[in-house]
């Protein structure tokens, strides 16, 4: 009885949705503004945000890299020191200074951090954990992402790591620090971003 009430209500409800000439939102032949739209977290924003993080330019930066140069003209990476003590963690180092849009990308509005590239470790037996943070100033920063690294073969081997963090205000600052199963341990790495549109 209940099957058959459902599919005279379908056949209803189909019928007057015919004879109204309503249209179903088309998703073939409809074009998104995607994250130029005017509702943020609509389906068409999130989208493309997904294609935007899986296809998108990864831009590197490290210490003293000049902004939207990359790191052709300056290799350097970022050094952060753990505590002496083992598995505290040791202090903040600044790696962005959250002015990065106003002249390289213009209309990018937020970014997020894809990848670290790990240049060196000064113990190759430890276990890291390396914490990144984002915001306007280090009294209201966040912690948007932490992982362990661990080297893999000699402290000169490309040690490339993908990460997972939250977009982040493209006028936010960024710091990591990192702590260390042994006291008082070094970490050397590169940051890969990708740059996004949006409101």
């Amino acid at each position: 009885m209940k099957k058959t009430v459902i599919a005279i209500l379908s056949i209803v409800i189909f019928s007057c949705v015919a004879s109204a000439n309503i249209k179903f939102w088309d998703g073939e032949n409809i074009e998104s503004k995607g994250l130029d739209g005017p509702v943020k977290d609509s389906l068409g924003y999130r989208i493309e945000e997904i294609e935007k993080h899986i296809h998108n330019r990864e831009i590197w930066y490290g210490a003293g890299t000049a902004n939207g140069t990359g790191v052709s003209t300056s290799i350097t990476a970022w050094v952060m020191t753990a505590s002496p003590t083992a598995n505290v963690y040791g202090a903040f180092v600044q790696l962005g200074t959250g002015t990065i849009a106003s002249t390289d990308f213009p209309g990018t509005t937020y970014f997020d951090m894809h990848a670290v590239f790990v240049t060196d470790v000064n113990d190759l037996d430890a276990t890291y954990m390396v914490q990144l943070w984002c915001g306007l100033t280090t009294e209201n920063a966040s912690m948007i992402t932490e992982f362990p690294f661990r080297a893999a073969g000699s402290a000169t081997e490309s040690q490339r790591q993908e990460i997972r963090t939250t977009r982040v205000p493209i006028n936010h600052k960024t710091w990591a620090r990192i702590k260390c199963s042994s006291g008082g341990k070094t970490l050397s790495m590169l940051l890969g971003l990708h740059m996004y549109p949006g409101i």
